[in-house]
């Protein structure tokens, strides 16, 4: 039996990694900007900044050359910025949709070639809708991201497209990485983790549904402490 093959960006963090350690029947291509290269009969690695279009281009088309095929990609890349839209300056804010928005465009239209029937899964977020103080650049690269996929969804129909929204999820991401508290009872409320997330994965690889949220965001609710 021909094992399918995955492509995972973002590879290295959080969510990435938890992928990169699960489904073991697929071969897997890897791509972060912190992985070197390494090769043998079930993966392939490398360093890939998805802002450099020439670097996704020649990492897909190494992987596809490889494998034969490309069946499943899962795009966990993302950054973000703690500042409010007073403090942040135009290129700190760009930064974000560079990485966010336009490295995952370079992931849609490179894959795309390759990916007829198969799997596009990408991590948005539940703030795509839910706005957030000092998460301005944040929140509205994660609507950008919503909506690109959309459009994806719409021009490429014989691809299975799945956007998951995921609320707070405990990764690195978080650079303060408080956790959030009901204000009356003082009881810590149950986050996600990036197995949590890795298992809605291998759901929709069973039933893909074009959009899923899971858990729930916390910063800026008024019954909510983060500590």
């Amino acid at each position: 039996m021909v094992k399918k093959t995955m492509v995972v960006f973002g590879a290295s963090g959080g969510i990435g990694s938890c992928v990169v350690s699960d489904f073991q029947e697929y071969n897997k291509s890897l791509a972060s900007r912190s992985l070197s290269f390494y090769s043998d009969e079930t993966s392939l690695s490398d360093s890939v900044d998805v802002r450099n279009a020439g670097q996704v281009k020649s990492f897909v088309e190494r992987t596809h050359e490889k494998f034969g095929s490309i069946d499943v990609v899962v795009n966990c890349v993302g950054v973000i910025n703690v500042k409010s839209i007073q403090d942040i300056d135009l290129y700190e804010f760009m930064s974000v949709f560079d990485t966010n928005v336009f490295g995952l465009l370079n992931i849609l239209k490179e894959t795309s070639r390759y990916l007829e029937n198969g799997f596009f899964i990408n991590i948005g977020s539940l703030r795509d809708a839910i706005p957030c103080r000092n998460r301005a650049a944040y929140c509205s690269s994660k609507a950008a991201m919503c909506m690109l996929i959309k459009v994806f969804r719409l021009e490429h129909p014989s691809i299975k497209v799945c956007n998951i929204n995921p609320g707070y999820v405990d990764t690195d991401l978080h650079p303060d990485r408080k956790y959030p508290y009901d204000k009356k009872t003082m009881e810590r409320k149950e986050v996600l983790s990036a197995r949590d997330v890795v298992d809605k994965i291998k759901s929709l690889l069973r039933n893909p549904v074009d959009e899923v949220e899971i858990g729930e965001v916390f910063g800026g609710r008024d019954d909510i402490c983060l500590m």
